[in-house]
């Protein structure tokens, strides 16, 4: 996903086989949140930008505050940033 997909897109990446949880759990988007928050001082959640091609995770993404957008394809995500 770094280095294929999205290669040189994002800042960051947070890859749920990595964190050890997936998507679909706030706990994921509780880990984002917190590392983020320590090397950037005053983020808010609101401030992070997260997509996916499943709705349920967009979902859970805007549960927790973050600004969460479904999309089905690459040029749809370069589309809206």
């Amino acid at each position: 996903m770094r280095d294929v997909m999205f290669k040189d897109l994002f800042d960051d990446y947070f890859i749920s086989s990595e964190l050890g949880v997936t998507k679909d759990n706030p706990k994921f988007f509780d880990i984002v949140i917190q590392s983020l928050q320590q090397r950037i001082g005053g983020l808010e959640p609101q401030d992070i930008i997260f997509f996916d091609d499943t709705l349920s995770k967009v979902e859970t993404a805007k549960s927790c505050g973050i600004d969460a957008r479904f999309f089905q394809s690459i040029e749809q995500v370069r589309e809206m940033l």
